[in-house]
Parts: structure tokens; C-alpha cells; sequence
């Protein structure tokens, strides 16, 4: 068996059991508003992950700006036409099809401030077997759709823009996971108490 063949197999196992843990994510007979029961789909999810070889927890992280620093001089930084990457803790995720949104937030905006992932502008799969990561194992469209989720702590790299609604955003160009969580979020968030491990 050639390598080419053995990598064919290894992804296309991977998937099967990333199909298959998002599956199984929401069983019909649990009660999924549990919060021991949204801790055990929370885990599932990290451990399709785990399988992928995406490290949920790295060492490393990077952002150029807070949040609040893109929001005041998103002018400048738009018309730079620079990448820029940010980082923080996800508030809210909605969309569907082909286009996402984040609410993404830091201990200078609480508020938040919005990301936007089209499928057509972030990693594209490696191939058919494989389509939650491309051919650099960064994260796709697709993963981040099935395994990233509200709590969660990522770093997202693209550029500003304003969307046709009129919000100034962060069109994503590639993402990376800094922290899966595995449990929902509070109903509030006191940052004085907390550490942002994102801050290198």
C-alpha cells in the first residue's frame, strides 16, 4: 500500500468518526438543555478534534489588536488593507449555508465585535474525504459549522471591512482554535476575574 493510499485511509477514518460523533452529538432521548448533558456534546466535539490533530489548547497565541482597538480605528485599519488577527472568547455564533457569524468578545469589548466566515474565503478541504481541514491541517468552513461553538476561544486572522447591513467586521480568512469549552456560558462574564490566555 502506498503512502498516498495510507493517508487516503487515515482522513477518510477521520471523517467517518467525525461523522459520527456529530451524529451522535444530539440523541433523541436525552434531554440536550442539561448542563451535564451539553458538557458531555461539548466533550465529543473536542474529542473529534483530538482525532483531526488539532491541539484544543495550544501554548501559543497572537493577535495585533483588542477588540476595542479595531473598533476605534477601523477606518485606518481598513484602508491599510492589512490582515490583521484578533482574538477573544465566542459570544454568540449564528448562519447557515455558506456564510457565519461570530459575536466575538475580550476583556476590552464586551460587547463584542463581529466576525464573518464564507466558506469560499477560508481553508478549503484537502480533499473529499477530508473536509475539515485543508491541506495545511488548518480548519475548515465545515469545522468550524460542527465543532466550534459558543464559549469557545479562537484566533481569527482577515481583514475589515463593512458588510451590506452596515456592521464593521472581520471577514475571516483562516481561524484557530485557542480553547474549546466544555461548559456553556455564564449568563455574565466578570473579566477582572479572569485571565485571557491569549495575551502573549
Amino acid at each position: 500500500m502506498t503512502s498516498d493510499n495510507t493517508c487516503q485511509i487515515v482522513n477518510f477514518g477521520l471523517l467517518v468518526c467525525y461523522m459520527t460523533t456529530v451524529a451522535s452529538l444530539k440523541p433523541k432521548t436525552i434531554n440536550t438543555s442539561s448542563i451535564f448533558t451539553q458538557r458531555q456534546l461539548r466533550i465529543e466535539k473536542l474529542e473529534a478534534l483530538q482525532r483531526l490533530g488539532i491541539n484544543a489548547y495550544p501554548v501559543e497565541s497572537h493577535r495585533d489588536f483588542t477588540l476595542a482597538q479595531a473598533k476605534l480605528g477601523f477606518e485606518n485599519i481598513r484602508n491599510s488593507q492589512s490582515e490583521i488577527t484578533l482574538a477573544g472568547r465566542i459570544k454568540s455564533k449564528r448562519g447557515s449555508g455558506k456564510i457565519g457569524f461570530v459575536t466575538l468578545e475580550d476583556e476590552s469589548l464586551p460587547e463584542g465585535f463581529q466576525l464573518v466566515l464564507k466558506v469560499d474565503e477560508l481553508p478549503q478541504p484537502a480533499n473529499l474525504e477530508q473536509e475539515l481541514l485543508d491541506m495545511d491541517n488548518q480548519l475548515t468552513y465545515k469545522a468550524f459549522r460542527a465543532l466550534i461553538e459558543e464559549g469557545d476561544y479562537i484566533q481569527a486572522t482577515g481583514y475589515l471591512d463593512t458588510t451590506v447591513a452596515g456592521e464593521n467586521s472581520l471577514f475571516v480568512t483562516s481561524f484557530k482554535l485557542l480553547t474549546k469549552a466544555l461548559r456553556p456560558l455564564p449568563d455574565t462574564m466578570d473579566y477582572t476575574n479572569v485571565e485571557s490566555r491569549y495575551l502573549d
